[in-house]
């Protein structure tokens, strides 16, 4: 897989160099209190009237490589869906850009749906290739506004008019 920069200089000196080694450590001490936060913030958003929650935690290829979502991300992606779950509600990752190479990391987590799916010019991979990469139980959901998504229950009518126009 392709690295970043950074991720190929912790590759080559990880146990070389000791600032190194207490970056990496530091970086995963910075993703535990990133989860802790995240997961404050979906439990008040578990406690709303609503089918479904988008998260966001920016995990594109223009911010983290697969490997580094694997190691850092894929786990607490699960945690945070389990959580969801255990509430009856969906969660939708939201996730837009470069994902191409993140797409078969996601199909391996409990993930409802992917958010925010760009397709080119911005982003670099198609609904169909995306179809492909995530297989038949993720949802894509691309081209419409999340706020569309974001509404609660006094809002339906308005939420079926604006997915009912993106059929005409």
């Amino acid at each position: 897989m392709n690295l970043t920069p950074r991720e190929n200089l912790l590759k080559v000196f990880k146990g070389r160099l000791p600032g190194l080694d207490a970056g990496y450590r530091a970086l995963h001490d910075l993703f535990k209190v990133m989860e802790e936060a995240h997961r404050r913030m979906l439990g008040l958003a578990l406690t709303c009237e609503n089918d479904a929650v988008v998260t966001v935690d920016d995990t594109s290829t223009t911010t983290i490589s697969p490997d580094m979502f694997e190691e850092f991300c894929m786990g607490y992606t699960d945690r945070m869906v389990d959580a969801t779950h255990a509430v009856n509600k969906f969660y939708f990752h939201h996730s837009c850009g470069l994902i191409r190479d993140l797409l078969p990391l996601y199909r391996q987590t409990k993930m409802d749906a992917v958010h925010g799916f760009t397709v080119p010019p911005i982003g670099n991979v198609t609904v169909a290739e995306g179809r492909e990469l995530l297989g038949p139980d993720i949802t894509i959901i691309a081209g419409f506004s999340s706020i569309i998504l974001a509404v609660n229950s006094e809002q339906r009518a308005e939420a079926d008019r604006g997915i009912e126009a993106l059929f005409r």
